[in-house]
């Protein structure tokens, strides 16, 4: 147990380096400190959570309105941070998930002709 807690702990301080990093690139236009940085997570953590039909994922939607509602940040600059932290959350992890899928022998051929098992 104690070493799920300290793999979420590094997991959660590598996020949240992650976040600081890509709002410290935006430093001319955007003066977050670690503390804002760190209540934009948490809204954010909630915003992943929620799917919006039509749109996608709220992590964007959050980000933009946290960003321009609660610190003021221009419209611009909150939709550049949104793509940016969403393409290096989620984006850049499909190459590497796609080469380890066919190192692993998963194909598509394969996944369809699996037969769905009952859980029980």
């Amino acid at each position: 147990m104690l070493l799920v807690v300290w793999y979420t702990i590094l997991e959660w301080a590598t996020i949240a380096a992650t976040t600081f990093c890509v709002i410290r690139a935006f430093d001319g236009a955007l003066h977050l400190d670690l503390l804002d940085v760190l209540i934009f997570l948490g809204f954010l953590a909630f915003g992943t959570v929620i799917q919006i039909p039509g749109v996608g994922g709220g992590m964007q939607v959050v980000s933009v309105l946290v960003l321009t509602e609660l610190f003021r940040v221009p419209l611009e600059i909150s939709t550049s941070v949104a793509l940016v932290l969403w393409f290096i959350s989620f984006v850049v992890v499909v190459p590497l998930s796609l080469f380890l899928a066919l190192h692993e022998g998963i194909r598509w051929r394969t996944l369809k002709q699996l037969e769905p098992k009952a859980i029980v």
